[in-house]
C-alpha cells in the first residue's frame, strides 16, 4: 500500500496498513529552529530553499528529504497568501493592509477597521485574488506527487479564517461586541473576508484542482485551552454558512478533494457544525484542553476524520520517551476503525529536540500498524 492509498483509505474511515503520518501543513509544520537542528541530526545539508520568504513566519520549509526520513505520507503545495509581509518604507505591511510588528518572536497587527462603518468596510482595499496565483509548475508538481504514490495537500490560502481575520482587522474585543450588538456590521465584515477567501480558493483550485487529495481551509480558533471562545450559536450564525460555501466550491471544482478545517482549543461543541457544513477532516484535537479525545472519536468518528492529536506543549519537549508514550495514547484513542492521521497538534516548536521528533514518527510507524 503506497502513501496515497493509505491516506485515502483512512479518510474513508477504513483501516489501512498503518496510521498515516503528516508534517508540513498550515498548522502542523516545524519551526525553523527545530528544522535546522533536525537537519544536523539527519546529517543533511542546509540547502533546501524555503517555500516562502517572510521574516514574520517561522515555519518556512517543506523539505522533502526530511519528510522522507520521517516516513511522512503527504507532500504539500502552496499558494502565496495575503499574509506575506512586504516592506513599505519602515513599515511592515501585509496584503490585508495590516501593519505588523514583532514582539518576543510573535507578530502583532494594528487593526485598520477599528472605528469603521459598513461603508468603510465596503470601500476597504480587500486583497485581489489574482495577485496570489500559485507559482508556475505547481500543478505539475502536485500531479508528480500523486503519480509517485504520495497524498497531496494544498496548504491554506491564508493563515486566518473568518473570526481571527475579523479580529485582526477590527480588533478582537470590538468584533466580539459587533457579533452581539451590531449584526449588520459583523456580517458585512465576515462576508468580505469570506468573499476574499473564496476568490483565493477559486484561483488555487483552477490551478491544482484534480491533483489535490486534501485542501486546508484557513485556520480559525473557536476554542481556547479554557473552553470555547464563542458560543456554538454564533458559530452557526456567522461562520458555518461560509464553511458550507467553501466546501461546495471545492467539490464543484475538485470532487475528489477532502476539505480540512483547523481550530485549536476546546472545540467539542463546534464539531457538529463542522460536520453539517461538510467538513471532512478536522485538525488538531488539541490535548490538554479538557476534551475527551476517545469520546470525541466515539461520537463523531463515523462522520469526520481527525488529523493531529500529538501534544507539542508538554509531551514532545519532554524528550523521546514522553513522545513515544504520547503516540501510544493517541493511537489507542483515535486510531481504531481508521479516520485518523497522526500529526502534531500545532507547529513543532524550537523547544523540541530532533530526538523527540524522530522518536515520535518511528513509534507511530511501528505502533500504528493495523
Amino acid at each position: 500500500m503506497n502513501s496515497r492509498e493509505r491516506v485515502i483509505k483512512a479518510l474513508k474511515h477504513e483501516e489501512p496498513d498503518r496510521v498515516p503520518l503528516a508534517l508540513g501543513g498550515s498548522a502542523y509544520n516545524i519551526h525553523d529552529q527545530a528544522y535546522q537542528r533536525l537537519l544536523e541530526y539527519l546529517d543533511l545539508p542546509s540547502d533546501w530553499p524555503p517555500f516562502r520568504q517572510d521574516g514574520f513566519k517561522t515555519g518556512n520549509y517543506l523539505d522533502e528529504r526530511v519528510q522522507a526520513a520521517l516516513g511522512i505520507d503527504f507532500r504539500y503545495v502552496y499558494q502565496p497568501t495575503p499574509d506575506l509581509v512586504r516592506l513599505n518604507g519602515t513599515r511592515a505591511i501585509n496584503g490585508w493592509g495590516l501593519t505588523l510588528e514583532k514582539v518576543n518572536g510573535f507578530s502583532h497587527a494594528q487593526p485598520t477597521l477599528a472605528g469603521a462603518t459598513i461603508k468603510d468596510i465596503e470601500n476597504y482595499p480587500w486583497p485581489d485574488p489574482r495577485d496570489y496565483r500559485p507559482a508556475p509548475g505547481t500543478r505539475e508538481q502536485a500531479r508528480a506527487y500523486q503519480e509517485a504514490g504520495l497524498a497531496v495537500v494544498a496548504r491554506s490560502v491564508c493563515s486566518y479564517g473568518f473570526l481571527e481575520q475579523a479580529g485582526q482587522l477590527r480588533g478582537t474585543e470590538q468584533f466580539m461586541v459587533d457579533m452581539l450588538l451590531d449584526e449588520a456590521l459583523a456580517r458585512c465584515l465576515v462576508d468580505h473576508i469570506g468573499n476574499t477567501i473564496y476568490g483565493l480558493m477559486e484561483v488555487y483550485l483552477d490551478e491544482v484542482g484534480g491533483y489535490v487529495d486534501i485542501l486546508e481551509l484557513p485556520g480559525d480558533d473557536y476554542g481556547s485551552q479554557a473552553g470555547p471562545i464563542i458560543s456554538p450559536d454564533l458559530f452557526k450564525k456567522y461562520f458555518q454558512p461560509w464553511y458550507r460555501k467553501l466546501v461546495d466550491l471545492v467539490k464543484s471544482k475538485s470532487p475528489g478533494t477532502y476539505v480540512l478545517a483547523h481550530s485549536d482549543g476546546f472545540i467539542t461543541p463546534f464539531i457538529p457544525g463542522y460536520i453539517e457544513a461538510g467538513i471532512e477532516v478536522l485538525h488538531p484535537l488539541q490535548p490538554g484542553v479538557g476534551m475527551d479525545l476517545a469520546a470525541v472519536k466515539q461520537e463523531f468518528g463515523k462522520d469526520i476524520a481527525f488529523i493531529g492529536g500529538i501534544d507539542i506543549q508538554q509531551a514532545l519537549p519532554a524528550g523521546p520517551e514522553a513522545a513515544v508514550e504520547e503516540v501510544k495514547k493517541r493511537l489507542q484513542e483515535l486510531a481504531p476503525g481508521g479516520g485518523y492521521i497522526l500529526a502534531p497538534a500545532n507547529h513543532i516548536g524550537p523547544d523540541v529536540a530532533p530526538e523527540s521528533i524522530m522518536a515520535m514518527y518511528r513509534a507511530a510507524a511501528e505502533l500504528g500498524k493495523y
